[in-house]
C-alpha cells in the first residue's frame, strides 16, 4: 500500500517538480535572461546615445557604434528566442506536473476504505484533486514570474550602481 503524504507545501511542490527538474532548470535559465534583458538593453542604448552624442558619427563595420547596434540586435533577438523557449517549456511541463499531481492523489484515493468517502462522495474528491492541480499550476507559474522579478530588480540595481553609484543609492 503506497500512499503519498506530503510533509508541507514546499516538499509537495519540489516532489512534483523533481521528475521535470532539468526542464524546470532550463526554464529558470531562460527566465533569468528575459529578466535581465531590460537592463542590458537599456545599457546598450545608453552607449549608442553616448557615441552618437560625441559628434563624430561614423558608421562603419568596425566602429564602436556599429558594435553596439549589432549587440542591440543580437540581444533583442536572443530575448525573443528566450521568451519563446521559456513559454514553450512552461507550457510543456505544467500540464505534466498537473498530471503527476492527479496520479499521486488519485492513487491515494484507491487505498481508502468505503467509509472514508462518507457523505461527500467521489465528485467532491475529484473536485479537490482538480483544485489542487490548478493551485499548484498557478503557484509554479507565479513563482517563475516572481523569480524573474527579483532577479531583474537585483540586476537593475547593480547596473545602476555601475553607471552611477549616487543614482543607484538614491533610487534604492
Amino acid at each position: 500500500m503506497k500512499i503519498y503524504i506530503p510533509r508541507n507545501l514546499v516538499a509537495f511542490l519540489l516532489d512534483s517538480i523533481w521528475p521535470h527538474a532539468f526542464s524546470f532548470s532550463v526554464l529558470l535559465l531562460f527566465r533569468t535572461y528575459t529578466s535581465l534583458h531590460p537592463s542590458l538593453e537599456s545599457y546598450i542604448i545608453k552607449n549608442i546615445i553616448d557615441l552618437m552624442g560625441c559628434g563624430n558619427v561614423a558608421i562603419s563595420f568596425n566602429s564602436d557604434l556599429s558594435y553596439f547596434i549589432y549587440l542591440f540586435i543580437g540581444v533583442r533577438l536572443f530575448y525573443m528566442l528566450s521568451a519563446f523557449i521559456a513559454d514553450y517549456i512552461q507550457g510543456d511541463i505544467l500540464p505534466k506536473i498537473k498530471m503527476d499531481i492527479a496520479k499521486k492523489f488519485l492513487n491515494n484515493v484507491w487505498y481508502h476504505k468505503q467509509r472514508f468517502y462518507g457523505a461527500e462522495g467521489n465528485a467532491s474528491l475529484s473536485n479537490h484533486v482538480v483544485l489542487m492541480q490548478n493551485s499548484a499550476e498557478n503557484l509554479l507559474y507565479n513563482s517563475t514570474r516572481i523569480y524573474a522579478f527579483i532577479f531583474e530588480a537585483i540586476f537593475s540595481s547593480i547596473c545602476a550602481y555601475v553607471v552611477n553609484p549616487l543614482y543607484a543609492i538614491s533610487i534604492s
